[in-house]
């Protein structure tokens, strides 16, 4: 499954309701297929989700760098039952 994807699209797409400190909170653009937004508080970045076996396997391997204000997330299904 890809289910980090959804919740990393929703936990992206907060309203102004959802912030505490009660300020006008943006709406983030839907990212493009295959990619998630991440927030680390004030900070954003464009994450490629890396989500098959294959994915996470080729990885970062073949870019010769990665631009400011993006990343990739390594989604792996949950062991437990």
């Amino acid at each position: 499954g890809n289910s980090g994807t959804a919740e990393a699209r929703e936990a992206a797409s907060p309203t102004p309701a959802d912030d505490p400190r009660g300020a006008e909170v943006r709406r983030t653009p839907t990212p493009p297929p295959g990619h998630a937004w991440v927030i680390f508080g004030a900070d954003t970045v464009l994450a490629e989700v890396a989500a098959t076996a294959e994915e996470r396997a080729e990885g970062l391997m073949y870019r010769d760098d990665v631009p400011d204000g993006t990343g990739m997330l390594f989604v792996f299904q949950d062991s437990q039952p």
